[in-house]
């Protein structure tokens, strides 16, 4: 089975059918993605209107995310060192202590 044409020769198998170039351009679009799907790795030419806000804030959003996935690293190693070490056990009865006596029932009720 053969892979399925470029988008231009999609456009012109269309517009030779008497399609209008907005259904051919929608059709191209439906073939790139399930191309890119499928791992052919074609990149339509314009993105979805949708995303196109989202272009000027991509620098900010990986920067937050980049500081987040470290901070969340320091919290989970910091989480294994007290486990490892056994101190997990004295920052719960710490914890414990500390809380409500509602609060206590209710966690240990079920």
């Amino acid at each position: 089975m053969s892979g399925a044409g470029s988008s231009t020769e999609i456009s012109l198998i269309l517009l030779d059918a008497g399609v209008g170039i907005e259904r051919s351009d929608y059709l191209a679009e439906i073939v790139g993605f399930v191309s890119s799907v499928a791992g052919a790795g074609y990149e339509p030419e314009c993105p979805h209107p949708a995303h196109v806000p989202l272009k000027p804030k991509s620098g900010r959003m990986l920067a937050t995310s980049s500081g987040m996935k470290a901070a969340l690293g320091a919290v989970l190693l910091a989480a294994g060192a007290l486990v490892l070490t056994g101190f997990d056990k004295v920052f719960e009865a710490a914890m414990v202590r500390a809380a409500p006596s509602w609060l206590v029932d209710l966690t240990t009720r079920f």
